[in-house]
């Protein structure tokens, strides 16, 4: 009986990770750096793959993160026709010093910001940085949180697998 019972909570654990690979990015509204509103929308259903990574301006690793895709953001563009987005999740206290920041720091991929987390509380984030990668249909194909020194390389070899399809 306990067999049987291992079996099946098994079985409902892959179900349920199945189930999650087939999620997709969230419709919400976030704010550009023109101080404009956007449907998450506009891009998450176009018809190239994204890398989106969630920041904040006080987390080293999510800069470190956004700063290492900033640095790839034209190659890929060119390689795998990928866009790099990041959103950063500051609070509206803190939200007067994305801006500049992004500027100082020289980023060149897209900025948005969602001071209401509304993005990251819908794909049930719990730390960021958070990254994940969007295909032309909007459905989330990879995802990790936190930031180290593979995370770039395990990003390019999804858009490798994802360009081969």
């Amino acid at each position: 009986m306990n067999k049987i019972l291992f079996l099946i909570t098994i079985l409902t654990a892959c179900f349920v990770v199945k189930a999650q690979s087939n999620e997709y990015f969230p419709e919400v509204e976030l704010e550009t750096t023109k101080n404009r509103i956007i449907n998450s929308n506009s891009f998450a259903k176009s018809a190239h793959p994204k890398v989106i990574v969630f920041w904040i301006t006080t987390d080293r690793s999510s800069i470190m993160e956004v700063s290492a895709l900033n640095d790839v953001t034209p190659i890929w563009g060119k390689e795998y026709q990928a866009q790099t987005i990041a959103i950063s999740l500051d609070n509206k206290k803190n939200l007067k010093k994305v801006i500049p920041f992004v500027r100082s720091n020289k980023w060149i991929l897209d900025c948005y910001m969602d001071p209401s987390a509304k993005s990251m509380i819908e794909l049930k984030g719990k730390n960021v940085p958070l990254t994940v990668i969007v295909d032309g249909t909007g459905k989330i194909i990879w995802r990790k949180e936190g930031f180290n020194s593979n995370t770039i390389a395990l990003i390019r070899e999804e858009l490798i697998k994802l360009n081969e399809k």
